[in-house]
């Protein structure tokens, strides 16, 4: 709320934020999910007066399949949620023990506690004053062919990417 009372049209926030990059095996507990879910309704629900655009990370289930995914929202609404498609499986990174990559996910609509809302790579948000919003989380970024290479072309013009990163004591 402070971002929007300075005029700030987004506010991004870390990829996974709501539960931390850090919860290992315990992306598979449905109580983690559930919470996640419950913490993000809390959060939009905080927004209901704000003209911001906030984006900000959880595990969402979607189809019987946990994703890392970016939620969308603003003015107490979710605009939409974006899977991340590319997930890091090397070293220190385990993304492919926990979640399934939203690349070949169709494109649909997830219930959440505040109705049905879009779910999807290919979501771009029409934010007003000309702007269109399109999300990618972290390691989609750095891939051969991004996903926000392909939401410019359908006409993004702000893209916005969440990021974090797992907890090493050498980080």
């Amino acid at each position: 709320l402070e971002a929007d009372s300075q005029s700030a049209a987004i506010a991004v926030f870390p990829e996974l934020s709501i539960t931390a990059y850090t919860c290992g095996d315990l992306f598979h507990q449905k109580l983690l999910v559930d919470s996640a879910l419950e913490h993000s309704v809390g959060l939009v629900n905080s927004l209901a007066n704000a003209k911001i655009i906030a984006a900000f990370g959880l595990p969402v289930l979607f189809r019987d399949r946990l994703y890392n995914c970016a939620m969308v929202a603003q003015s107490g609404n979710i605009l939409g949620i974006v899977p991340k498609t590319f997930l890091p499986n090397k070293r220190e990174f385990y993304e492919k023990r926990y979640f399934t990559s939203g690349a070949d996910t169709p494109e649909g609509f997830i219930s959440t506690p505040l109705g049905d809302v879009p779910f999807g790579t290919g979501l771009i948000f029409n934010a007003g004053n000309r702007m269109r919003i399109g999300v990618e989380i972290c390691e989609d970024l750095w891939s051969v062919l991004p996903p926000s290479q392909f939401q410019a072309a359908a006409g993004a013009n702000v893209l916005i990417n969440l990021s974090a990163s797992n907890a090493l004591v050498s980080k």
